[in-house]
């Protein structure tokens, strides 16, 4: 372009002001010339030093750093240190008329609290100025930073503007200057090139010193926003800051009087110490227009001086702006007509349209939050949506981002305008109003007063994270109980908190055991040694699985293991979790020997927590992990305890197990099974699905599965002429079985707020293998990270649901595949099959993945559908159809 400025090596950038937006240009800048290759400088004006408790050192800012401006500034290599960082904030409370709505965060999305200056009061040096932070940062990157103070920019044309400070009156010439000098100060009404700054509100911004038990008792962690809507306020925010309650204001000229006012009200002064003094206040501008003519030749403004959201998110707007002037600037040109194309285009398309959305939307939260049906209203719909899933929860979710600020308007408006949600408000709506219009208004005072001072008196918060001396209740001591309860305390020593963590379970696993034939895959070793350890956990294993030996009425082949593939081993339950259990007792766990036989969760006002109830003793608890199987009674206890909607439901489909063990000579184990596992598909006994034995020392583990088998198909299993070529002389008479059970089917409402289910009762299992023990262990450490890192709550827990896709995914390939194998046991086809798989090596790994279970039921479906391996699968399955079984009965 004809008549462009350039900035060129040895190009000096002035930037007036040295705030967040100041900071942010001096970044962004300084990144573009290293990746152009210029040799230019970046000099920040601001006689500020942010390191006292004066008001000359703060920018007047309420101080919330949302998710989205943390993960930004992370992305440019800007994390926000530790004393920088006042509080962070679990989530918001909005309050409505005496009512309020809690609605937390998503889990690993912090928002933290943060001084601009240095705070009002001093408390300790362990904190500083999140303005200063930003400034040291930039610096060290490369920026020179003159504490002056800039008295007048003197521009004209494409002349190279003059900066004149009180310290150097002569001034200094620069090739481009960046106001980020904000709408508070008078440089923005000294412009000579055209420029007119935003319109602005006044609002008004208190701060009090409280004691932080205060805080944690009545506050909490969470933004608490009062929606007045009224002329003068329209909401007020109270942001803790530990010691500090920052109280902000919002109105079209606030003045402190009416917000001393606003604090004796019912409502809000339940939140505010009784005899507490303001230490300081201000008033800020807060923009709600845009700039006109924020750029010259050489010049541009920035930050909210410029443009920004309309009355939120000014330090990420200011993060915007910085970045489309300084791309601008070091990419494009610094003349006025690279600057309004490349520079405020940018910025009117970012904040234009959704600024115009955001003021509609603000006149109609003002309206509602006169009009108590459309209170009551919202009020119902939120309560509803809490037992919807998190991603139906559409109110809350715009009220969230509404007043959080973490997505754009018009984002928003098209999320409140789904029918769904209109036609439920309309309808709450409705019914406030003839409940109001109906009911009895014959109410007494002293009954009014008493109403009253129950919905006011609203105590801590419930915060659903792990901190310190949370409690844990963990309901089953077996293998998805005890490795919840040994990753939760390991990881609770590993960041040196102190939780605590209660186990029930009933059983003495000397006299009581969890009949099963105790295969551990590759995985579950795995996971197990990170638990455990290897050397200290190598005992318990007994038989190495090798070799799978397939048997079908005149078939058998041998799937023996290949070199990539990890063996199996076999362990005796008894031991496995008597030492799982102990070992988390070890740890600090507390082991109560008892049954549960009653949990609830009582939510109210002046309580969040869970109760457990046992036959020795009563226990309260911030979350309980269900890890007891499929228990029926404890699976009863919790579909009660869970409610109605979103609540816990047991698998509905289960099929049946038996299991007897055979003593036999170590030797004849030895030769008989050569560190295998013998796996049965038999067609003249049809209700059994699938049998199996295992060696394990000097037994043998024999187990059949089935949906509708009894002890029965278990006798003819034992007398079945494959059975006798292998067993040694048995009387079956004297053998005992054990009966037991898998769930073939998922449970619902496996997670929620204050709960998760780990173990058999998800149902997460593999539905032809089970492999309860994997599944177990699996479950039971992915909760318990889960619910350390994240919290416990319903959001939280959803990222569990997540890590275990890998379970659940595969549920219907199996469920294929288990329907699959019948039919072909049926047709008599698996004699074919396994005929067919000694010589085609595609036939041999989908038997061996399917029997061992060392693939996915996805990989193996997908292997199915193979050309070279479906021809001859279905001219097998043709054979065996009658009329075509090549003379086979």
């Amino acid at each position: 372009m004809e008549g462009t400025l350039k900035l060129t090596n040895g190009s000096r950038i002035a930037v007036i002001g040295g705030g967040p937006a100041g900071s942010f240009f001096s970044h962004f800048a300084l990144k573009f010339i290293r990746n152009q290759g210029i040799s230019a400088t970046v000099t920040i004006f601001d006689a500020k030093s942010f390191l006292t408790h004066l008001p000359k050192d703060c920018n007047m800012c309420a101080g919330v750093l949302g998710f989205n401006l943390i993960k930004k500034l992370k992305a440019e290599g800007i994390s926000i240190e530790g004393k920088s960082i006042r509080q962070e904030i679990a989530g918001y409370a909005f309050h409505l008329k005496n009512k309020f709505i809690t609605l937390y965060k998503a889990p690993h999305s912090p928002i933290y609290t943060v001084f601009r200056g240095m705070g009002p009061v001093s408390d300790s040096d362990e904190h500083m100025s999140f303005d200063r932070f930003l400034l040291d940062k930039v610096v060290a990157e490369g920026a020179q930073w003159k504490k002056e103070h800039v008295r007048e920019i003197i521009s004209s044309g494409k002349e190279k503007p003059r900066i004149l400070t009180d310290e150097n009156p002569d001034g200094e010439e620069y090739d481009f200057v960046a106001g980020a000098f904000g709408v508070n100060t008078r440089l923005s009404r000294e412009m000579s090139f055209g420029y007119v700054p935003p319109k602005t509100w006044h609002a008004c911004q208190a701060e009090i010193l409280v004691d932080e038990e205060f805080v944690n008792e009545r506050i909490g962690n969470m933004i608490h926003v009062f929606n007045f809507g009224e002329k003068t306020i329209k909401l007020i925010a109270i942001t803790p800051k530990k010691n500090i309650l920052t109280i902000t204001a919002i109105g079209e000229h606030v003045k402190i009087k009416d917000l001393k006012e606003a604090l004796s009200y019912g409502e809000l002064k339940n939140y505010i110490p009784a005899g507490r003094e303001i230490v300081c206040h201000c008033h800020p501008k807060l923009p709600v227009t845009a700039a006109k003519n924020p750029f010259s030749d050489r010049m541009a403004i920035i930050g909210d001086a410029c443009d920004s959201r309309y009355l939120k998110n000014g330090i990420e707007s200011s993060f915007f702006t910085a970045y489309f002037a300084a791309d601008t600037v070091v990419n494009h040109g610094i003349d006025k007509e690279n600057l309004k194309l490349h520079y405020f285009k940018r910025c009117r398309k970012l904040f234009g349209i959704d600024n115009l959305c955001g003021k509609m939307m603000f006149a109609v939260n003002n309206y509602m939050a006169k009009n108590r049906f459309f209170i009551a209203a919202q009020i119902a719909i939120a309560d509803a949506e809490q037992q919807s899933a998190p991603s139906k929860r559409y109110l809350s979710k715009s009220m969230w981002h509404f007043f959080s600020g973490e997505a754009p308007y018009l984002w928003i408006l098209r999320k409140s305008l789904k029918p769904r949600l209109v036609i439920s408000f309309i309808k709450q709506a409705g019914r406030a109003f003839f409940l109001n219009l109906f009911q009895n208004r014959n109410v007494t005072d002293k009954a009014r007063n008493l109403r009253k001072k129950i919905s006011r008196k609203i105590v801590a918060v419930p915060t659903y994270t792990c901190e310190e001396g949370t409690r844990v209740v963990i309901i089953g001591g077996g293998p998805a109980g005890s490795s919840c309860a040994i990753r939760l305390l390991k990881l609770a020593k590993e960041s040196g908190k102190d939780i605590k963590v209660t186990i029930f379970e009933g059983k003495d696993y000397s006299v009581d055991y969890n009949q099963c034939m105790g295969i551990l895959s590759p995985d579950a070793i795995r996971v197990f040694f990170s638990l455990v350890g290897q050397r200290a956990s190598a005992p318990l294993f007994r038989n190495r699985i090798e070799r799978y030996t397939l048997c079908t009425e005149s078939e058998k082949v041998d799937l023996i293991r290949r070199e990539d593939n990890k063996p199996f081993y076999t362990v005796r339950r008894s031991e496995m979790d008597s030492f799982l259990l102990d070992y988390a007792k070890s740890l600090g766990a507390e082991v109560i020997r008892s049954r549960v036989n009653g949990i609830e969760f009582p939510q109210t006002s002046f309580t969040d927590e869970v109760r457990v109830y046992s036959e020795s003793c009563f226990v309260k608890a911030d979350v309980v992990v269900g890890a007891f199987g499929l228990d029926d009674s404890m699976m009863e206890c919790f579909e009660k305890a869970t409610g109605k909607g979103k609540a816990y439901r047991r698998p509905k489909k289960f099929m049946k197990t038996f299991i007897t063990k055979i003593q036999a000579d170590t030797k004849f184990i030895e030769e008989k099974f050569e560190n295998g596992i013998f796996a049965f598909l038999l067609s003249t006994l049809p209700r059994i699905e699938f049998a199996a034995m295992a060696p394990k020392d000097d037994q043998i583990i024999v187990n059949i599965a089935g949906r509708n088998i009894t002890s029965l198909d278990m006798d003819a299993f034992l007398n079945h002429h494959v059975l006798r070529k292998i067993l040694p002389p048995v009387d079956i008479s004297n053998l005992k079985y054990y009966a037991g059970r898998f769930p073939i089917s998922h449970s619902t409402g496996s997670f929620g707020n204050r709960y998760v289910i780990v173990g058999d009762a998800t149902g997460w299992v593999k539905p032809f293998k089970s492999h309860g023990i994997d599944m177990a262990l699996i479950t039971g450490v992915r909760a318990a990270e889960v619910l350390f890192k994240y919290g416990f709550s319903e959001e939280s827990f959803s990222y569990y649901a997540d890590l275990c896709r890998d379970l659940t995914s595969d549920f219907y390939y199996g469920a294929m595949i288990r329907y699959l194998s019948g039919l072909g046991t049926d047709f008599n086809a698996m004699d074919l099959f396994v005929r067919h798989s000694r010589d085609n090596h595609y036939f041999y790994d989908v038997l061996y993945n399917c029997i061992s279970g060392d693939k996915s039921y996805r990989e193996i479906a997908s292997s199915l559908l193979r050309l070279r391996l479906l021809k001859p699968l279905l001219s097998a399955i043709m054979k065996s159809m009658p009329g075509g079984r090549s003379g086979r009965n």
